[in-house]
């Protein structure tokens, strides 16, 4: 604990007379205050909060959502058109070229299509992108969450 951030309470408290002298010393001693954070400190709760938000975060960055995206060749652009589906959350680091093509055919629906089009679902038709905006809304919850129950936690509101 820096001295220089205790109250003039807290520091008078902790002056003690060592050795029947006149020398003073400070030792540590925690108040209430200490404990709750209510004096600019971050007190446990605080702690832990932050350390769950940040490893949230992490794992929000290292699997992020992602889409599939369809792109129909010329040929079939009159039956078939662009489209999206989520592909789920994967680690970012991974190949996420999609090759299951049975799979892609039933998300996307072209089995319905066309039987005589079966060409135009092969997995160089279709891309895989991170889905930015749902990311960006999960984090930007994430650390509105984080400071509300932070703040919450600094008032003792919470507290046992």
């Amino acid at each position: 604990m820096n001295p220089k951030r205790r109250s003039p309470r807290q520091r008078e408290a902790a002056l003690v007379i060592i050795g029947g002298e006149h020398n003073t010393a400070e030792k540590a001693v925690l108040s209430k205050d200490d404990v709750d954070g209510k004096d600019g400190n971050v007190n446990l709760s605080q702690r832990i909060l932050l350390l769950v938000s940040f490893l949230a975060t992490l794992a929000m960055a290292l699997f992020p959502p992602w889409t599939y995206t369809y792109h129909p060749p010329p040929e079939v652009r009159d039956i078939a058109v662009t489209a999206e589906r989520p592909a789920g959350y994967r680690f970012i680091f991974n190949d996420q070229i999609p090759e299951d093509e049975t799979y892609l055919i039933r998300i996307f629906g072209l089995e319905r299509v066309r039987d005589d089009i079966w060409w135009a679902a092969k997995p160089q038709f279709f891309s895989v992108h991170i889905n930015t905006s749902q990311l960006a809304m999960q984090l930007l919850v994430s650390a509105l969450l984080t400071a509300i129950i932070y703040l919450a936690l600094r008032s003792g509101a919470m507290l046992a």
